[in-house]
């Protein structure tokens, strides 16, 4: 983890033995066959993507893994902006690869398993700047302070909720770090977006009390809210925009979870009463952003620290993705259920399943944001 102290081994990956072998095999296999559906929509029932795009009016289809969720492709605009953001710094990864994302699980299993997080590095990329490079960025930059490190896609969410997190920026706790960060990725079979963020580390434990025990009661609710990282049951919002408006927000928070946790609903009612208390400062912002990347829709996350600070930490596109283990419209971004802009309730509900693949979909890009796309 995080603060691993010990070496690590520079050798190749290590054998495995069979048990330990079996349970990274199972490992997988639950992680690719969670929620699978066993029946398969006949060819003759799927329709060309083209086809669908024209019957969504001007809902955007896309992949899951569309470049412009990317934080190479939003953040350098949205930094443009007066709203806070935690400070951050943009992070190439090169030399690497994005091939575990269609290898098998023989082939991803050494992989995955190896101690030595320069393997991890070689195969999935390493910093531009070098891990020396990142620690004189922290030390520099930051004071030498706690930082959180995540991909340009996502954060180690398949991981404890002190992934990406880097207390003390020695070398060897910003390579354990990155190895972790870089499993997770390799587990959810997800792209880095060719690039890592250093950004500043807020504090969100809101109820610090609450600890990994509390969800292993097998709780799908407890469960899905340590899993997304919302394990800190902080105050959350959501705003959408679409050519250049706020269309609505909704507090993003998992109401059960926070009353499984807490016994009751009254801290959850304590956070959304946070939320309402600063809407019209945070709704002021979110209109900032909608200017910005007018035409586009678009989801703007603001969180609150417990300093009682309001930070915009995630966009992503407001589009509808293809499921194929689901073989259901998904939305890429959240979105309140019984909404009128929930996409995959109004719009995707009533879609085909499409013809090709959904990593082949051509990905969707907004010219005026492309060059940070490449």
């Amino acid at each position: 983890m995080t603060n691993n102290t010990s070496t690590p081994d520079k050798s190749e990956p290590r054998e495995l033995d069979e048990d330990t072998e079996e349970e990274v095999e199972l490992l997988i296999d639950e992680m690719e066959n969670s929620d699978k559906k066993d029946d398969s929509i006949p060819d003759n029932e799927r329709v060309p993507v083209e086809e669908i795009k024209a019957q969504a009016d001007d809902v955007v289809i896309t992949s899951f893994f569309d470049a412009a969720n990317a934080m190479g492709t939003w953040y350098p605009p949205l930094e443009e902006l007066d709203i806070p953001t935690p400070k951050t710094h943009l992070i190439e990864l090169v030399e690497g690869s994005q091939a575990y994302l269609g290898m098998s699980k023989d082939e991803i299993t050494p992989v995955f398993m190896t101690e030595d997080p320069d393997l991890k590095m070689k195969f999935v990329g390493k910093p531009e700047i070098g891990v020396d490079g990142i620690r004189d960025l922290i030390n520099e930059e930051y004071g030498g302070e706690e930082v959180f490190i995540r991909s340009f896609h996502k954060s180690a969410t398949h991981l404890d909720d002190t992934a990406g997190k880097i207390d003390e920026p020695t070398i060897e706790n910003i390579k354990q770090t990155l190895g972790g960060i870089f499993d997770d990725h390799i587990m959810a079979k997800m792209p880095t977006g060719n690039g890592i963020a250093i950004r500043e580390f807020l504090d969100l434990d809101f109820l610090p009390e609450v600890t990994d025990e509390d969800i292993s009661n097998n709780d799908s609710d407890l469960f899905y809210s340590f899993s997304q990282n919302l394990r800190t049951f902080h105050p959350e919002v959501r705003f959408f925009i679409d050519n250049g408006e706020v269309k609505y927000w909704w507090p993003r928070m998992n109401k059960e979870a926070f009353k499984k946790a807490t016994g009751n609903d009254e801290f959850y009612q304590q956070q959304v009463g946070e939320i309402k208390d600063n809407i019209e400062q945070l709704r002021t912002y979110a209109e900032r952003v909608a200017e910005q990347f007018a035409p586009q829709a678009w989801s703007v996350d603001f969180v609150m620290t417990t300093a009682e600070e309001w930070y915009c930490t995630d966009m992503a596109v407001n589009a509808l993705y293809w499921n194929e283990k689901k073989q259901e419209w998904y939305n890429m971004s959240e979105h309140e259920s019984g909404s009128e802009y929930n996409l995959e309730e109004t719009v995707g509900a009533e879609l085909p399943p499409p013809a090709s693949a959904p990593e082949l979909f051509p990905a969707w890009r907004d010219p005026q944001i492309e060059p940070w796309s490449q």
